[in-house]
């Protein structure tokens, strides 16, 4: 018996929640059935680092309760939303003018600063201006399951529409989990287009953990588990009532209360506990709180899983002081531990990305790593390092604290982890029988036959935003592609595609070390040539009509997603 370490916070009762689990046993013994959930979708009033809060959240927390599930089991969640009727908005028709605001560049666009503004002409893009933002569904995302985005969960029937759990209603979701799926964490979010960002901005999401073969490995099984949720919590300030909310108007002119990329403020949290206040409107901050402590013993080893769940913030990790070895990305565990140093103490720029001390981690993305303590008593900090890199600088920002002290123990980091076998063996060139290439845009300025965006503010795969109705590409399970995803632009976009991991193979045109995710940064361009990744993928056991998009969730509410059919 073990014992673990389960942190998720709650913003709303003020402290963190400690649960205690055992063991379950052989993945090759567990029953076909499987957990179920219930998430209950509702507004919660609540103080966060001393500021009065109202948001929309998952059973009252601005942290949703963790999931655990078994390979080749069926995992069930009911999305109960309780949140009150949409407002009663009626999108405006027919050709117009519009003045909309006017950046140079993202920078000035995520810090609210517009240059001036600019006079767009056509019709208001009823789908990619954010709407509905009461409506909502499910994505688990990185679990390898069938399509659930459309409805029904699983169609392939390329004319079905998302998935709108409409205030009111409930909406049950059974998920199979194949007897092969990697054990890992995950995490779960609303992805109805048109609101999810205000939702996760509000703290909308959740762990959720595959256990499985790695959780038996000897040394592993005698650790005990860290979990390390940073999230965003994006408002605005209500000056009637004094407190900060999230509301922009569907439809509306970010001067007149519509929504914009970057609200006001940003209180950025760990398992639900507040660690810095951001402000949007000037740039100040992040306003530094106390960061959540972990104890350990000299020579400890502890397993800390990590998630990047802001909407939009690239975090490159690092832990000066202490030995840090990466065990998995997303879900998905190497075959053996990689030693990683995370002392980098400088600034993260487009030049050094690749090769500094810190380990990037891109909205959406999880990170696992083996964790030992020094013999030297003391604490020792978990930070994201400052940055100049994804269009925007963010100065260094502490995320959680280990203090060292007690009597020291012996413990021993594996040689070796279990293979993911339905990622293993690498895709081989013989299997590829395709190759595509896409390539993520964006404009300060209303591309040539593109409807009206209210944010002044353009983006999109390809040729067009994101339209619901359209199949913008076909693969055909069974088979394994290639794919490169291209950025000309200045911003960097963290690539996102649901149903299967992906194996990436090259970035910016140089071959790396092949490893699996299902969420990648594809690195901004520069003078002359546009940054890229190219990766392969096996599109393993499931069919229907899903999506890849960016994972800044502003650019995927607002065009930067296409439709995927596996036939």
């Amino acid at each position: 018996m073990k014992r673990r370490d389960f942190v998720v916070g709650s913003a709303v009762a003020g402290t963190a929640i400690a649960y205690e689990a055992c063991s379950s046993g052989s993945i090759l013994t567990v029953p076909l059935n499987g957990p179920s959930y219930t998430l209950n979708v509702g507004y919660a009033t609540y103080s966060l680092g001393g500021f009065p809060m109202k948001t929309r959240t998952y059973n009252g927390s601005t942290v949703g309760p963790m999931m655990e599930v078994h390979p080749g089991q069926t995992l069930s969640v009911a999305i109960k939303n309780n949140l009150p009727p949409n407002p009663g908005v009626v999108v405006p028709s027919g050709k117009q003018t519009r003045i909309v605001p006017q950046y140079r560049n993202a920078h000035e666009m995520m810090m609210r600063r517009p240059s001036g503004t600019q006079s767009v002409t056509g019709t208001i893009d009823p789908m990619n201006n954010p709407h509905d933002l009461n409506t909502t569904n499910l994505h688990v995302h990185g679990i390898q399951t069938t399509p659930h985005l459309f409805q029904p969960v699983g169609t392939s029937d390329p004319n079905s529409m998302m998935i709108a759990v409409t205030p009111g209603t409930t909406y049950n979701y059974a998920l199979p989990i194949p007897v092969d799926h990697p054990s890992g964490l995950f995490w779960y979010h609303p992805h109805h287009h048109g609101s999810t960002d205000v939702q996760v901005s509000g703290g909308m999401a959740g762990l959720i953990v595959v256990r499985g073969a790695i959780d038996q490995v000897p040394e592993i099984a005698g650790m005990r588990e860290i979990f390390v949720v940073v999230q965003n919590i994006n408002v605005n300030l209500n000056t009637t009532t004094n407190v900060y909310e999230y509301e922009p108007v569907p439809y509306a002119l970010p001067s007149a209360g519509g929504y914009n990329d970057f609200p006001e403020f940003s209180m950025f949290t760990t398992n639900g506990q507040a660690i810095g206040w951001y402000n949007n409107n000037t740039g100040a901050g992040p306003t530094q709180l106390p960061v959540p402590q972990f104890q350990m013993r000299p020579g400890e080893i502890v397993r800390v899983r990590f998630l990047n769940g802001t909407n939009g913030f690239y975090l490159p990790l690092v832990l000066p002081g202490m030995t840090s070895y990466i065990i998995g990305f997303d879900g998905i565990n190497l075959l053996a531990p990689v030693q990683t140093p995370m002392d980098y103490t400088g600034t993260v720029t487009p030049a050094n990305t690749q090769s500094v001390n810190a380990v990037l981690t891109s909205p959406a993305n999880r990170l696992e790593l083996l964790v030992q303590a020094p013999s030297t008593p003391g604490t020792y900090t978990l930070s994201s390092a400052a940055q100049n890199a994804f269009s925007v600088m963010f100065p260094a920002m502490p995320i959680a604290q280990f203090v060292v002290s007690g009597s020291p123990v012996a413990m021993t980091i594996p040689a070796a982890l279990p293979m993911p076998t339905r990622e293993y063996p690498l895709i081989a060139d013989s299997e590829i029988i395709n190759s595509r290439t896409l390539t993520f845009n964006q404009s300060i300025t209303q591309p040539a036959g593109f409807e009206i965006n209210l944010t002044g503010f353009w983006v999109w795969i390809g040729n067009a935003q994101y339209d619901e109705m359209r199949i913008d590409q076909t693969v055909t399970s069974g088979t394994a592609e290639e794919w490169t995803v291209l950025n000309p632009t200045s911003c960097a976009h963290p690539f996102h595609l649901h149903v299967n991991s992906f194996q990436v193979t090259k970035i910016n045109g140089i071959a790396v070390t092949p490893q699996f995710y299902d969420t990648f940064n594809v690195p901004p361009g520069t003078t002359g040539a546009p940054g890229s990744i190219t990766f392969r993928v096996r599109f393993k056991e499931f069919r229907g009509k899903t999506v890849y998009h960016c994972h800044i969730l502003p650019h995927e509410d607002t065009g930067m997603m296409n439709n995927l059919q596996i036939n």
